[in-house]
This record gives C-alpha cells, structure tokens and sequence, in this order.
C-alpha cells in the first residue's frame, strides 16, 4: 500500500503540472484562433471596402449616364443643324428655338429649374454682381438678370447674378483749405 501513497502523491502532481501546461497551452491556442480570426475580419473589411469602391464607381458612372442620356438627342438635333443649309434666317432661328425646347425639356426631366428673379434680392437665391443708385425704387430691387440661376429638385444649383438698386447717398461736401 505504501506505493499507492505514493503514486497517489504523484498523480496530484503529475496533475498540476498538467494543469499549469493546459491554462498556456490552451491560451496559446486561443490566442492562435483570435489571431487568425482577426486576419479573416480585416481581410473581409478589406474586401468590403474594395467592393464599396467599385460600387461607387459603378453608381458615379451610371449616374453620369442619366444625366447625359437626355441630352443625347439635343446633341444629333445640333449636329444636323449645324451641317444643314438654311435658305434665310427665320428657318436657321426655327432650328436653333427647337433645339432650345429639347434642351429644355431634357433639364425639366432631371428637375433643373430656372430661376428668373424679379422684385426684391434674395441672398439665398441670387448673387449681387453690382449696386446702382436708383431714386425711383427700393433698396436691392432686382433691376437687371445678368445671368439666370438654376435649382435642382428644389436645392439651389446657381444663383442667379443680378443688378440691385441702392438708395442715393446724400451728396457730402468736401471742404477745402487753401
């Protein structure tokens, strides 16, 4: 019986040494999965992102495509009228107001709108390209459209570039010494 005390006494040891060894080795291998999980993820994200890239690039492109589409028919009308020979210029005027309605309807198809100012100067819709003194109206009324400015689907594009009226300055003397 004296070696079963013994082999008793050793087997608990045998068993901490075991279990000392298992905690690091099973840590390791823990670690070992983390790790290569965590090359899978970021090689994942990695991929995603490429693809997100792509999908841009494709939605860009297609997007480019919409827009240009509509113009496509303006572009042949203008080619046909710039090669054709007109006999006066009420026929060429014809041409050129036709092409102006193509065009026309295909910005109304995207949703561009024109903006036509009139009245009173809007900082939000309009760009003050000069001030001139007008007595007979009120102050930043819209006297000239320079250029007209665009919305798309209701957000502004361009603003429209216009001449405001400025109340007259009362005239100041300058004084002089001699």
């Amino acid at each position: 019986m004296p070696r079963k005390t013994k082999k008793a006494i050793k087997e608990p040891a045998e068993e901490a040494e075991v279990e000392v060894a298992d905690p690091l080795a099973a840590a390791q291998a823990e670690l070992g999965e983390v790790q290569e999980q965590l090359h899978r993820v970021a090689a994942d994200f990695d991929n995603f992102r490429k693809r997100v890239e792509r999908d841009r690039s494709r939605d860009a492109l297609r997007a480019r495509g919409a827009v240009a589409t509509p113009f496509l028919e303006v572009l042949e009308t203008a080619a046909q009228a710039a090669e054709a020979s007109y006999p006066d210029v009420e026929a060429a005027v014809a041409g050129l107001t036709g092409i102006q309605r193509q065009l026309q309807a295909a910005m109304d198809a995207l949703g561009l709108e024109a903006i036509n100012p009139a009245g009173q100067f809007d900082h939000r819709l309009h760009e003050a390209l000069s001030a001139v003194e007008r007595e007979d109206l009120e102050e930043e009324t819209i006297i000239e459209v320079v250029q007209p400015g665009y919305l798309l689907q209701g957000e502004l594009l361009r603003p429209a570039r216009v001449i405001v009226s400025r109340t007259p300055q009362p005239a100041t003397e300058i004084e002089t010494t001699e």
